[in-house]
């Protein structure tokens, strides 16, 4: 029997400016909050790119260049700009009305099966299975698909090391509190935090991490 969760090859986010232009981007990550009511709360990560101007007829590119992603609520957006030659982010929070006659979160779900071992993992991966991981710590549930995973059948082990995706380790609801982090596990009960921008190593934090192939 399987379980119904968000296929991110056909799950994405269009908007329309007030000036009338669309954009599109691909969901990333999910990351959801209950609050006391156990009502969740999904945030949703797009695709980083970088930074253009827009329809330009030439110089394409911004400059000075910078990564731009966006996070989506229901009703509210973070926009995380990130300039490299700096190394400095300019942030900003608001009302998806502010900027945006309309938002489509269109997330497209499918049945997908767990994989409850090292070597249900191992032979998914060697069937070229999609593969999506949740990520339950009991505060927030993040879920991404799996891009890159390193597995050894005669060691049975695994590790799987992610691009960017959103996270809150202080509890908030609050979408302004979500940062970029990326995630490492070679284990079901525990995974490694590290923030972007930051050289440290990753903090360890507890959770139950479920591994699930597409059917």
């Amino acid at each position: 029997m399987g379980i119904q969760l968000i296929d991110f090859n056909s799950s994405f986010i269009t908007w329309l400016t007030k000036d009338n232009s669309f954009g599109r981007f691909n969901i990333e990550a999910l990351c959801s909050f209950n609050n006391k009511d156990k009502t969740a709360n999904t945030n949703y990560l797009c695709s980083t790119v970088m930074a253009g101007n827009v329809y330009g007829k030439e110089d394409l590119f911004k400059t000075p260049s910078y990564t731009f992603s966006i996070i989506f609520s229901e009703n509210k957006f973070k926009r995380l700009r990130f300039y490299q030659s700096t190394d400095e982010f300019k942030n900003d929070t608001a009302l998806n009305t502010t900027v945006f006659q309309t938002v489509n979160i269109s997330a497209k779900y499918c049945e997908y099966k767990k994989l409850n071992s090292v070597n249900e993992i191992v032979n998914a991966c060697e069937a070229n299975s999609g593969l999506i991981t949740v990520i339950n710590n009991g505060d927030s549930t993040i879920t991404f698909p799996v891009k890159h995973i390193n597995f050894n059948r005669i060691s049975n082990a695994f590790q799987v090391e992610t691009g960017y995706l959103i996270h809150n380790t202080n509890g908030s609801l609050n979408i302004n509190d979500l940062e970029l982090f990326n995630i490492a596990f070679n284990s079901f009960d525990k995974y490694e935090l590290l923030q972007k921008n930051n050289n440290n190593s990753g903090k360890t934090y507890k959770g139950e991490i479920s591994v699930y192939a597409k059917i």
